[in-house]
């Protein structure tokens, strides 16, 4: 080879025309790569890249405060919640012990008067004698009959 071919190659030569001189800057798709892998870009690529990522940064980090504030929102309004199904609760638990206690109390009556109600029938069964065998209608003041 001689050492003027070389300086005139392909390559190197002014005069040759790479694939972006030869297209219509509009035609030319700026993601392109030729044959040697190179890629033509009609914009400062890396200008545009970095803007690109900066407002990408940007708005990531918006969505990020708004989200961290949205979260602290739900937080808050958790423990609300947990604070209020806990004193819920509580009422809850009270009021099915003092229901309890009212039913507890409400058979001990129902007792007792069965209790007296059948000290009574003895009574009066004993204080009447032979009577006592007939089947005379109690009397309650009060009720007709």
């Amino acid at each position: 080879m001689k050492s003027g071919t070389s300086r005139h190659s392909a390559g190197h030569d002014p005069s040759v025309q790479t694939p972006d001189q030869r297209r219509n800057p509009t035609e030319a798709d700026s993601s392109e790569a030729t044959e040697s892998g190179a890629r033509y870009e009609l914009v400062d690529a890396s200008r545009y890249d970095l803007d690109r990522l900066e407002r990408a940064v940007r708005g990531l980090v918006a969505q990020q405060q708004i989200l961290e504030r949205e979260n602290e929102r739900f937080r808050a309004e958790v423990t609300e919640r947990d604070a209020l199904i806990s004193r819920l609760a509580s009422e809850l638990d009270s009021s099915e012990n003092r229901r309890r206690f009212a039913i507890a109390r409400v058979e001990a009556l129902i007792d007792e008067m069965d209790r007296l109600d059948a000290a009574l029938d003895r009574s009066m069964t004993d204080s009447l004698g032979p009577i006592g065998d007939l089947d005379i209608p109690r009397v309650t003041p009060g009720v007709t009959g």
